[in-house]
């Protein structure tokens, strides 16, 4: 199966740049320069020319063109004219395209940033990694209240507004904060987040390569810089008025997952079959439960478990976890002591996932169903 292409969708100085280059990377599909739509880079002529003479129909295959191609790119939204950004979105949903939004739910940070490499000319760590020279007066200017809010205040418009369109066009984004990856000190949350991630783009490789990936994407990339913004005049009055915004906050209808016995169940090599764990916590685009029990016969040839999600990609399980109610209930069976089984890292999407069983060579019994069923509203959520 050939992997879709990605568009990153963030604002100016989110921190998601390791991430998105790991990712772009891994999906092995064409690609260019972040932030392409730059007025400076590849596709930058594309919103002069909107400036110049704005053109719906001539923007439209433009970006039609570009997504065509198949090219992963990350996005800032409010860096080109918000038709680019609105328009982008339209065509890689024709395009087919995944979509994973990298947000901020506290912009002071994000914000913070953006003010400093403004006046200090710093935009980006050194290569020999150490702390860039900062100039006194960088440090002493009143941050501008207003430019910032109005700047947060545009950018998060606009990734709720291409958010809604990707919903309309039956796209279902994913999204991803900043703190939920790179702050924190449990460890254990903070790779459960990149988990999810790596899940739906079909890149989750177990846990050894998500720790590795983890290490690489956090632990590298920081500009040294951080510790003058406390300096910066005006940050508690930002931080203050900043509280008091609506900003961007993804939500995605909520499924329920159903399993459904298929034929396999019945086949005469088994001594039991069920799913007994199945669940969507939250709203779509969480991670989500799935485990149960497959027990055979004595004398079977050796077997494997499988599951294929939505759209025929294979999903990592765990087959062989203790099961002493099984060994309880069928001593005889081959290997009812260590008969359970989980999925690993299954971020579920609409349709039909299956699980199945292959034992030796034969053709794959077909044992269960996995369905999200929806969309629906949880209970007391706005309409």
């Amino acid at each position: 199966m050939s992997t879709r292409p990605l568009i990153i969708w963030a604002q100016r100085r989110t921190g998601g740049t390791n991430l998105a280059s790991q990712l772009i990377e891994s999906l092995g599909l064409p690609t260019v320069e972040h932030e392409p739509f730059n007025e400076d880079r590849v596709y930058g002529g594309i919103g002069r020319r909107w400036l110049q003479q704005p053109d719906p129909q001539r923007l439209s295959q433009e970006l039609d063109a570009i997504c065509a191609q198949q090219v992963c790119l990350k996005h800032c939204v409010e860096t080109v004219p918000a038709e680019v950004s609105l328009g982008l979105a339209s065509a890689a949903a024709r395009a087919g395209y995944r979509h994973l939004f990298l947000h901020r739910r506290k912009p002071l940070q994000r914000l913070l940033s953006l003010h400093f490499a403004k006046v200090s000319g710093i935009w980006g760590p050194r290569r020999d990694g150490s702390a860039p020279a900062v100039e006194s007066t960088a440090l002493n200017r009143e941050l501008p209240i207003a430019d910032l809010i109005r700047d947060e205040l545009h950018g998060s418009g606009l990734l709720s507004q291409i958010w809604q369109r990707l919903l309309a066009a039956d796209c279902l984004p994913q999204a991803l904060a900043y703190e939920d990856l790179f702050e924190g000190e449990d460890r254990t949350a903070r790779l459960a987040a990149l988990r999810r991630v790596l899940a739906d783009l079909g890149l989750y490789r177990g846990e050894a390569d998500l720790a590795q990936r983890f290490d690489q994407i956090t632990g590298r990339g920081d500009q040294k810089t951080r510790d003058h913004y406390a300096s910066l005049p005006g940050v508690a009055q930002l931080e203050a008025e900043l509280r008091q915004l609506r900003l961007f906050k993804p939500a995605l209808p909520w499924f329920t997952a159903v399993a459904r016995p298929l034929p396999g169940v019945q086949d005469p090599r088994l001594a039991h079959a069920a799913v007994d764990q199945l669940s969507a916590r939250g709203p779509f685009a969480t991670e989500m439960t799935l485990g149960g029990v497959v027990v055979l016969h004595a004398a079977q040839p050796p077997a494997r478990l499988q599951l294929q999600d939505a759209e025929g990609r294979a999903v990592l399980l765990q087959w062989g976890l203790e099961s002493p109610r099984m060994l309880e209930r069928h001593p005889q069976a081959a290997n009812a002591a260590a008969a359970r089984f989980r999925a690993l890292g299954w971020l579920a999407r609409p349709g039909t996932a299956t699980l199945s069983l292959q034992i030796g060579e034969a053709a794959p019994l077909p044992l269960f169903a996995l369905t999200l069923e929806g969309p629906s509203r949880p209970a007391g959520a706005a309409r």
